[in-house]
Order: structure tokens, then C-alpha cells, then sequence
């Protein structure tokens, strides 16, 4: 749940079940998603030649979530999906810039509050952060270090 790559996610993750010999059903809610609305991606599996179901999870069904926005994944719907003591979540504690902002540069933006209203919906024990901006950006300087230099341009 949450924007930026949320559907990119959901492919990979719907593939890799696929790959595995899942079956897997992907529904993308983008809502108005280029006007600041939030993006979700239901994912149901099951095994292979079983039908996964009716794709949108309800309230409490999620088995594990992927929650890319935290601004996005305190909505109401984003938390109802979760299941205390039952969903595994791993969620972004980076808070990128909302609509917001543009009214009010000085908005806060917490993500140490909003995790917590994600860690009180799944459970402390169900719930890892990670700040995936700041692990993308390390990803991205390690490669870049790896990378063999560029060929000299020939006169």
C-alpha cells in the first residue's frame, strides 16, 4: 500500500508466486493516484490449479503487507486489512512529500507516530520498518562503485 512502485511490487511478487508454481490473482486499486491518491495491490495465492478467490482483500484478511507509504497505509482501508497478532508487515518508516506540503511547508509528517498506529493494527511482534529510501540510495552508491569505468572517448 502507499504509491511509488506499489504496483512494480505486486507484479514481481504475483510473478515470483508464479514462478513458484502459485496460482496468484493481482488487483491494482490506483485510485486518483496522480492527483496524490493512494495506490493498493490486493495479491492472493494458492496452490497451483486452486483458485485464489476473490482478489480484494476485506477487512482483516491480509496475510503479510508491504506498506511503501506510511502517510498511505494509516488510511482507514489500509489498516483495516491488517489482522493484529496475524498479518506480517514490513513497512517504510521514509515519509516522502505529500500534497500537503505545498499549503504548508511546515507540516509534520511523523513516521515514528504513524509506524506506531501500524505497529498498534498488526502487532509489535508482526511489524518491521525499514527505511527504504535510505537502503536504495546505499544500493544505488554500491553498484555505482562496482560499475567498470566508462571507455575513453576515441579522438
Amino acid at each position: 500500500m502507499g504509491g511509488t512502485g506499489v504496483i512494480t511490487i505486486g507484479a514481481i511478487v504475483s510473478m515470483a508466486a508464479h514462478l513458484e508454481g502459485l496460482s496468484a490473482a493481482v488487483r491494482d486499486l490506483t485510485g486518483l493516484a496522480q492527483k496524490g491518491g493512494t495506490v493498493v495491490s490486493h495479491i492472493r495465492l494458492a496452490p497451483a490449479g486452486a483458485s485464489a478467490g476473490p482478489v480484494r482483500l476485506d477487512w482483516q484478511q491480509a496475510d503479510a503487507a508491504i506498506l511503501c507509504d506510511p502517510v498511505a497505509s494509516v488510511a482507514p482501508d489500509s489498516l483495516g486489512a491488517l489482522r493484529r497478532g496475524h498479518t506480517q508487515v514490513t513497512g517504510n518508516t521514509y515519509v516522502a512529500p505529500v500534497s500537503d506540503f505545498t499549503r504548508n511547508p511546515d507540516a509534520a509528517m511523523r513516521p515514528e507516530a504513524l509506524l506506531a498506529k501500524i505497529r498498534h493494527a498488526a502487532g509489535e511482534a508482526n511489524t518491521a520498518a525499514i527505511d527504504a529510501h535510505e537502503a536504495a540510495l546505499a544500493l544505488a552508491a554500491a553498484c555505482r562503485c562496482r560499475r567498470p569505468p566508462a571507455p575513453a572517448p576515441s579522438n
